[in-house]
């Protein structure tokens, strides 16, 4: 399945510091040169600390998988603001069952396939990088397809009524709408330069998106006029100082700061929360 739960990788047999480290001379540093670059490296430190301090990163090794169901796994990213954030992982032809403290749940397929059963209606197989809102009341069956299925799941554990006044019109209006009839992939569009978005769902200022970032390019820094939520799909990228591979994810509170965003290699990602709303694009 996905490489987000992947092994890591075997070490590779050859050992390049091994090879190259005979060759390596050191550079004579006069010791009030070796003072200031300590002092230097310090201070780089500090600011980068500071900078970093309000996001809470949730390495793809970190947590530990439990079994909720038969044939279901999960893994807590965060639980904060009345949101829970997991990685479910389903075998084939598993069900998934509604979690008592969900009022609603916005699920993206990472891998594999979401089956949809709604009364009076087929069943929908929802492919990768689809998406499905749904409320307590709605009368939906979930269950894996026939290769299983890897879910980000973002589950609303609260009454909107606690929740920020926009952030609560993204729900309203994302459970109102129509369940899927058919797989529908978003459209991607130039967000930025070297940036591609495609819109999961958006109401006012508020939308879940992907982005994709090309290798090379960078975002600008921006604050949060909400929290945020980060997951990384594929590929590599830096916010700021802090690298996030496939299957890291980022909580960024509201009123912190992103800096310095960039990717070396390109990435996929998923995000949620506060952009502009020439950014948003139409409600979906």
């Amino acid at each position: 399945m996905s490489s987000i739960l992947a092994k890591p990788a075997a070490p590779d047999a050859f050992d390049a510091v091994a090879s190259i480290a005979p060759e390596l001379r050191p550079l004579p540093i006069s010791p009030e040169r070796g003072a200031l670059l300590r002092r230097s490296l310090i201070e780089r430190v500090r600011r980068s600390a500071l900078a970093h301090r309000d996001l809470t990163t949730v390495r793809r090794e970190d947590g530990a998988w439990t079994a909720t169901s038969p044939g279901v796994r999960q893994r807590a990213l965060s639980a904060v603001g009345g949101m829970g954030i997991f990685l479910l992982q389903v075998e084939p032809q598993a069900a998934i069952p509604w979690p008592q403290d969900a009022q609603a749940q916005e699920l993206l397929v990472i891998d594999g396939t979401l089956e949809v059963h709604a009364e009076g209606s087929p069943p929908v197989g929802l492919p990768a990088l689809n998406q499905l809102v749904i409320g307590r009341a709605a009368a939906v069956r979930l269950a894996a397809g026939s290769s299983g299925v890897i879910l980000y799941v973002r589950r609303r554990t609260v009454d909107l009524e606690s929740l920020p006044a926009d952030e609560a019109r993204w729900w309203i209006a994302a459970e109102g709408a129509p369940l899927p009839a058919a797989p529908q992939a978003s459209p991607w569009a130039g967000f930025l330069a070297g940036v591609e978005a495609a819109v999961l769902r958006a109401h006012g200022d508020v939308a879940s998106m992907l982005l994709r970032i090309a290798p090379g390019a960078t975002l600008p820094d921006h604050g949060h006029a909400l929290d945020e939520d980060c997951f990384m799909i594929e590929g590599h990228m830096f916010l700021g100082d802090i690298l996030m591979r496939a299957g890291d994810y980022q909580w960024a509170p509201v009123g912190c700061q992103h800096v310095g965003i960039s990717s070396d290699t390109g990435g996929l990602f998923y995000f949620h929360g506060a952009v502009p709303p020439a950014a948003s694009g139409p409600e979906r």
